[in-house]
């Protein structure tokens, strides 16, 4: 037999119960604010990405216009400067090809 009577086993029983809903309440509480907390962070996180990837995806572009501008500027060029020419092609080329696959790495995370 215990020490205690029936009416403090009650009393116990009763903030025992009592005790249990809060710290359940609680718990319920926090697990809202950490899920709030990670789909907020989620979120800034995805815009950073998305941020970041447009801004190297502006770059690559504006290398692509910058070698393609070369590119043309190379066609017009006099009849003397055939070989310097070739070789910036060659060199313009191998930079649009990496441009390109640059571009089609970025393309394909999205």
């Amino acid at each position: 037999m215990s020490g205690f009577s029936k009416e403090q086993r009650a009393e116990l029983k009763e903030l025992f119960t009592q005790q249990q809903t809060w710290v359940e309440a609680q718990f319920v509480q926090e697990r809202t604010w950490v899920k709030e907390q990670f789909s907020d962070q989620q979120k800034w996180l995805k815009a950073q990405f998305t941020d970041e990837r447009a801004y190297y995806r502006q770059l690559i572009r504006d290398e692509l216009a910058d070698i393609r501008d070369k590119l043309e500027r190379l066609d017009v060029r006099a009849d003397e400067d055939i070989k310097a020419a070739l070789r910036d092609i060659v060199l313009l080329k191998k930079r649009l090809t990496q441009a390109e696959v640059q571009l089609a790495k970025l393309q394909a995370q999205h």
